[in-house]
């Protein structure tokens, strides 16, 4: 935290050079006309943006800078007065400047008395100054790269899902906006960029706190809950300790709470950021026509599978689906209605297999389903699979109605045998051929035996 002990000790001010500077306020509160009329040409002559002593320097400026008090009131103004300087579109190397300029004037008043130790303490104040001034433009470059961040991140997020060509979560984004605002006006309020500060201190009353009270609790995985929840307080009770401080005029609390706040906030931008994340690979690895997931989600969710029976003594199942004759389908009635039939196939698998079960697009008219069982069930399921799709009637038009059935080739993998993907679909793709060889609306199945 940057406070005025903080700064005492860095800068190393001495009692001894406050009393100086307190023995010579009167011959100080003298030069102080000497002290602007010198830097007037000096602003001109650097053309400098603001021109104006009275509107460059707030009205006490140089009484708090030459009283010999370093104290809060001393911090309260340099606050102000950088603020100030930041309204005016100063850059901070001018400030520094301006105040280095400042330095050389103190230096000529202490000379006239031909004092070094009110010289030294006289820079002292203006180190401090400079300090001060420091702190603030970096929260505005804070707020600023707060702002940016939010900015680019959200275009960056929306982009991605144009190029899958899927909807944004946007109820999700504007959640992780929401925060974002809250943490940016709370800034702003503490530099003096806008009046209004009343900031909802609770957090169900925040846009934040308002989704996540209508389900997207929920939304986040149960391990980030309870530091989400603790991160989104601390978010609020930092930034209303801020506003606090700013009201009651003391700018130097301010910095530290803003920076913890921060620190909270990274914690809850992480966790939203991740839920979005997860929907773009939930929504990337989806087939558009069905919905199912694709074959390259099929890749990561076999992998696990396999992992997580080896180490819970469960089999892993895999069925291909082909749909008998699609071909003679899309050559009589056209692709368009080809791509009904799918995305009802696609519905009628989902519906018949268990919900630990997945089921994914492959390609064309195959369908893969994935399952775990303690016994060999493959066979069961692809069976049941089958039936099922015999048995429904597939109507579009009022005018056309029929029914279809598919051939299946299952195989089951126990715990303790080690295949590779390549080597279990080449299995399975045997019992699919040999189901469409010998006749097809069958299943065909092989159970591997344990090594």
């Amino acid at each position: 935290m940057i406070n005025i002990a903080t700064m005492h000790e860095t800068l190393g001010f001495s009692l001894h050079e406050c009393m100086e500077v307190q023995e010579h306020r009167d011959y100080l509160q003298e030069q102080k006309t000497y002290f602007f009329t010198e830097l007037a040409p000096w602003l001109k002559k650097y053309e400098f943006a603001v021109l104006d002593i009275d509107l460059l320097f707030t009205g006490d400026f140089y009484e708090v800078l030459t009283s010999g008090e370093f104290s809060e009131r001393f911090f309260i103004t340099n606050y102000h007065q950088a603020i100030q300087w930041h309204r005016l579109i100063l850059s901070q190397s001018d400030v520094m400047l301006l105040l280095s300029q400042c330095r050389q004037l103190f230096i000529h008043i202490s000379e006239q008395r031909n004092n070094t130790t009110l010289a030294r303490a006289l820079c002292h104040a203006i180190d401090l100054a400079q300090s001060i001034v420091s702190s603030v433009y970096q929260m505005h470059l804070s707020m600023q790269h707060m702002k940016r961040k939010s900015t680019d991140e959200v275009a960056r997020m929306r982009r991605s899902f144009q190029v899958i060509a899927m909807p944004a979560p946007e109820v999700l984004i504007q959640a992780y906006i929401d925060h974002q605002n809250w943490k940016v006006r709370a800034y702003s309020f503490a530099l003096g960029e806008i009046e209004e500060g009343d900031f909802p201190y609770s957090t169900d009353q925040c846009l934040l706190g308002k989704w996540l009270n209508h389900g997207g609790q929920e939304k986040i995985p149960e391990c980030d809950r309870v530091s989400f929840e603790q991160a989104h307080e601390q978010v609020h009770k930092l930034g209303h300790l801020a506003l606090n401080e700013a009201l009651a005029h003391h700018p130097e609390r301010i910095i530290e709470f803003l920076v913890d706040m921060e620190l909270a906030s990274d914690e809850v931008g992480r966790v939203l950021l991740d839920l979005i994340e997860g929907e773009f690979i939930r929504l990337a690895t989806l087939d558009t026509l069905t919905s199912l997931p694709t074959r390259r989600a099929f890749d990561a969710k076999f992998q696990k599978n396999l992992a997580f029976s080896q180490r819970h003594d469960f089999w892993v199942g895999v069925i291909l689906v082909d749909i008998d004759y699609f071909k003679a389908i899309n050559d009589q009635y056209g692709h368009a209605f080809g791509d009904k039939v799918l995305k009802e196939i696609a519905k009628v698998l989902d519906d018949a297999v268990r919900q630990e079960d997945s089921v994914y697009r492959w390609g064309g008219e195959e369908f893969a389903i994935l399952s775990l069982d303690k016994e060999p069930e493959g066979q069961r399921l692809a069976e049941r699979v089958r039936s099922k799709i015999e048995q429904y009637v597939f109507s579009f038009e009022s005018e056309l109605s029929f029914k279809l059935t598919v051939s299946c080739g299952a195989v089951s993998v126990p715990p303790s045998y080690k295949v590779s993907e390549n080597e279990l679909f080449s299995l399975v793709d045997g019992q699919l051929y040999k189901s469409k060889k010998n006749g097809r609306n069958q299943v065909s199945y092989y159970a591997l035996e344990a090594e």
